[in-house]
């Protein structure tokens, strides 16, 4: 009866009792849980289910960019200098008291980042 159950609820896109069912069956058979705390176990795991899954559709939706760390960049593909880069994000640039600048190809002069001390 299980899969049938389950089948039904997928049916009606009822994923998230869907998952659920199998361990709340399991309590309510142990008699751990009222029957209508069963409905209500049911219920609520829809409900989160429902909630997590509008929440990421809406993430697909805002196309925010993907989050990236220094070592996934691919310095080959681009015209940065790596050594420049990984100084930067190490922090070096602060333990030497130095001035970093950042060039832009668009305008031909470079912007310091940290005003010097």
């Amino acid at each position: 009866m299980q899969p049938q159950l389950i089948e039904k609820m997928n049916a009606l896109r009822l994923r998230g009792m869907a998952s659920a069912l199998p361990e709340s069956l399991t309590a309510l058979s142990q008699k751990k849980i009222a029957p209508t705390g069963w409905l209500d176990q049911l219920l609520d795991a829809e409900q989160s289910d429902r909630q997590a899954r509008s929440f990421q559709y809406q993430m697909r939706l805002a196309r925010f960019p993907v989050l990236k760390d220094i070592d996934s960049f691919d310095f080959r593909a681009s015209m940065v200098n790596e050594t420049a880069i990984r100084q930067l994000y190490a922090g070096t640039y602060l333990d030497n008291a130095r001035n970093t600048s950042c060039w832009s190809a668009a305008r031909a002069r470079a912007r310091p980042i940290w005003p010097s001390r």
